[in-house]
């Protein structure tokens, strides 16, 4: 057998146990605790699979499954985790494909299991394979998203119309972009429109131009964003969005491929791939004589819909992580991560407002907080828009103290927010989002001396 299994965790015990079963076995085993090890692992060392644990009390785990999924996409993840008791979101994530996932402690025979079904390096199944781009912006490794980059691919080479629909939020223009740069047209321009944007008076002249002195207010020549697309591709976002009137004028210019710019007498030839999103149901739209049946046709030659959110919530993680490295640096937070709860409660959240939404919380989080680990208390708006009431912050102490001792925040981190505070309890417990009298709790737990802290405070 002779396979390479990498370790990342930082309970000594599960470590000990699991190797341990993992030799007897005939597999080798190599352990780390930390993320930076783990990653220079997996750049010099030949691993061909990776148990890890997303939430490492020296740094957050998911930098490392982010490195994987840009550098080693085939290689099989087993993600670790210690909830107590099953929950819907595990369950859930544990019925698709995208990664494997294993409780704490982990079960031996589980684990052999699902390690002997593993196919062979470098012929792992594409469903298990990552779906991640940068160049697009479009991360994830669900199999949801794996089947709308398989479509992108497929459809993108083609000249054919294409509808994206999906809800808000959900990466339509994304989508948009990356058909237009895989297609033959991506030398030529991709121009946007927000068809929400233009009235019904001004959409002609937008979209197809105008002649200087044509109506009042031309006080010059304009050539129209169809002019601007010529050879290449028009995307019309909220394309549900147009009037009856507009939506017979777009038809013709698709049936003829030419149109009259505001006047001028005769007609223009074009040349355009016509790319459209909405959040609308328009099939439905057109039963209920609110669409063009005609017009839905012209535009839906092929069909991407790109799922919500909460229809994909293993990718929550890996987009946490690309939105971190997109901000921390800009906001000069250069070392900050969310805690476990916070990504915990991200995994639960059903997110109405979607990717967008997701973004702006780590935005908030990232300015909110003064300490590296990124709390619940940092996030206000968030607790309320995900329904969390002010007792849901401090949990019974004997609770919170598990969930602290199992979940990463260990004597390290007491250790880390006491410094930062110069022993001060009360704040130090808010930089953890726990009670102070769990704080006291932990403390004597663990042995800390208070006055440790104060005279480092103090020098």
């Amino acid at each position: 057998m002779n396979r390479t299994i990498l370790i990342v965790d930082d309970r000594i015990d599960i470590q000990e146990s699991t190797i341990f079963g993992l030799k007897s076995k005939g597999y080798r085993t190599i352990t780390t605790h930390t993320a930076s090890s783990a990653i220079d692992f997996l750049k010099f060392r030949r691993i061909h699979a990776v148990l890890l644990d997303l939430y490492l009390s020296s740094g957050n785990g998911i930098s490392v499954l982010q490195y994987l999924s840009t550098r080693k996409p085939d290689l099989p993840v087993l993600i670790l985790t210690d909830h107590g008791s099953p929950s819907p979101v595990i369950g859930e994530l544990k019925r698709k494909e995208g990664f494997f996932y294993l409780r704490k402690p982990v079960d031996l025979n589980e684990l052999l299991t699902v390690l002997a079904n593993l196919p062979n390096p470098g012929k792992v199944r594409s469903m298990n394979k990552p779906a991640f781009t940068e160049e697009y912006g479009i991360i994830g490794r669900s199999p949801l998203i794996a089947k709308s980059l398989s479509a992108i691919e497929k459809i993108a080479s083609t000249d054919y119309n294409v509808l994206i629909s999906g809800e808000s939020g959900t990466g339509k223009e994304l989508v948009a972009r990356a058909l237009h740069s895989k297609s033959l047209r991506c030398e030529k321009p991709l121009i946007s429109v927000n068809c929400a944007a233009l009235s019904e008076t001004l959409f002609h002249g937008e979209m197809f131009g105008y002649k200087k002195g044509s109506f009042t207010g031309a006080v010059a020549s304009h050539d129209g964003y169809f002019h601007a697309a010529n050879g290449g591709s028009i995307f019309l976002d909220e394309i549900g969005e147009i009037t009856q009137n507009t939506q017979v004028t777009l038809l013709r210019v698709l049936e003829t491929k030419e149109y009259n710019p505001i006047g001028h007498t005769s007609p223009r030839k074009v040349d355009v791939r016509v790319i459209c999103a909405t959040n609308k149901n328009l099939e439905r739209e057109s039963r209920e004589g609110k669409f063009r049946l005609d017009l839905f046709y012209r535009l839906n030659v092929f069909h991407i819909q790109v799922p919500p959110l909460r229809e994909r919530r293993e990718d929550i993680p890996l987009l946490v992580a690309h939105f971190l490295n997109k901000h921390r640096n800009l906001l000069k937070r250069e070392g900050a991560s969310f805690s476990e709860e916070v990504i915990r409660r991200f995994m639960e959240y059903d997110w109405p407002g979607n990717i967008r939404q997701l973004e702006n919380i780590v935005i908030r989080g990232l300015v909110a907080a003064h300490s590296e680990i990124i709390t619940m208390a940092n996030l206000p708006d968030f607790r309320r828009q995900s329904g969390a009431t002010a007792g849901s912050l401090t949990p019974p102490p004997e609770i919170a103290e598990e969930e602290l001792n199992m979940k990463g925040a260990r004597k390290n981190m007491l250790y880390k927010a006491l410094l930062k505070e110069g022993g001060c309890v009360a704040k130090a417990a808010t930089v953890l989002g726990i009670s102070r009298a769990t704080m006291y709790r932990l403390i004597r737990k663990h042995q800390i001396d208070l006055k440790e802290f104060r005279a480092k405070k103090g020098g």
